[in-house]
Parts: C-alpha cells; sequence; structure tokens
C-alpha cells in the first residue's frame, strides 16, 4: 500500500505552473544552443580542436569539455539513437570479457569498443549508451540472488522466511504524515527550479 496522494494546495499548484514554465524555457534555451553546436561542428569539424572554438564561440556559459560531450553523445548526426539490439548487446558483453582478459588493468577502451561494434554492427554508438548497458548489466550480475537461497549449515534446506519482523531484527517503520510528504515534495520542486534558473541564467 503506497503513501496516499496529498491535496494539493494553491501554493502547490502555483509552484508546479511556474516550473512547467521555467522547464519550457530551459528547453526551448537548449534546442537553439544545440542548433548552434550542431551548426558549428559541421562548419568546423575537420579543425584540431573544435570544442574549444565552439565554446569561445557560442559563449553560453559551456565550457568546451560540455560541447565536446553534447556532440559525441547527442548531437553527431552519425550517431543511432535506437535502441541496442540483442547482436549489439552480445557482442558489448563478450568484447569487453575478452579485453579484461587480455588487459588485467581494469581500464576498458571505450573507443575501440565503439569502432569495433560499428564494424560489427553498422551503426555508430554513443560512449554513454554503451557504458551504460554494460554496466547495468555488472550490477544486474552483482544484485540479482540465486533463485534458491539455501543456509549455510545445511546445503539443502531452503532459509526459512521470518514469521514477524522481530523475528529477523527489521525495523518497522510508519509512513510520513501528508504534511511531511508536502514538505518533501515542495523542497524537491524548489531545488529543481533552483538548478534550472541556474541552467537558464
Amino acid at each position: 500500500m503506497g503513501i496516499p496522494k496529498p491535496k494539493q494546495t494553491k501554493k502547490t499548484q502555483t509552484n508546479q505552473i511556474k516550473m512547467k514554465s521555467i522547464k519550457m524555457k530551459s528547453i526551448r534555451k537548449i534546442k537553439l544552443i544545440d542548433n548552434e553546436i550542431i551548426k558549428f561542428m559541421n562548419e568546423n569539424k575537420n579543425e584540431r580542436n573544435p570544442y574549444i572554438k565552439a565554446s569561445e564561440k557560442i559563449n553560453k556559459g559551456f565550457t568546451s569539455k560540455q560541447i565536446r560531450q553534447r556532440w559525441i553523445s547527442k548531437l553527431d548526426p552519425l550517431l543511432s539513437h535506437e535502441d541496442l539490439c540483442e547482436n549489439e548487446k552480445l557482442y558489448i558483453i563478450e568484447w569487453v570479457e575478452k579485453y579484461k582478459n587480455k588487459h588485467p588493468s581494469n581500464v576498458i577502451n571505450w573507443k575501440q569498443l565503439i569502432a569495433d561494434l560499428k564494424i560489427k554492427s553498422g551503426k555508430m554508438r554513443s560512449e554513454i549508451k554503451v557504458k551504460n548497458y554494460y554496466y547495468l548489466k555488472e550490477r544486474q550480475k552483482k544484485v540479482l540472488p540465486s533463485k534458491v537461497d539455501v543456509s549455510p549449515q545445511d546445503n539443502n534446506v531452503p532459509k526459512s522466511v521470518p514469521s514477524s519482523p522481530q523475528d529477523n531484527n527489521v525495523s518497522t517503520t510508519v509512513s510520513p504524515s501528508s504534511k511531511d510528504y508536502n514538505n518533501n515534495v515542495q523542497e524537491r520542486q524548489v531545488s529543481e527550479m533552483m538548478k534550472i534558473r541556474n541552467l537558464i541564467n
């Protein structure tokens, strides 16, 4: 059973409207900046250090590193933004495992993986998409327990489920009141508004 939704007050409704308008303004501003980056990179992509020059020309508070990251992860027209197919997913896992066996330093050459993946599948993928997929699979391996959880004393007997929270030293918590919930929501909304304002300014 979830936490009941609190009744919205006029203040929370006003804050939500303000946040939506701020978000819309920031989205429009980001689209304008993206268009400037695309235009500049298409005209100057063969130059040395185009990201530094783009940062100087655009001059909207973005560093060359931020512009480079935006270009290689989102804006480059060569990138394929569709989901990874099963063959690509398998290739990424196999490639990293082979690479780790050859290079025990635990530093993965992602650029090489992306180049090999492009040759294999014919699609250019962003480094972020490939890394996110690989690390997600790694986390899932570590978190997911086996189907049958056995006790250390007897490998053939499954663990018993505690009948009450006190049997397993599990604390019982009371859900927060709607007033606490409203305060938390308002605090999050204010912090989001501040982040968006900082991004716009």
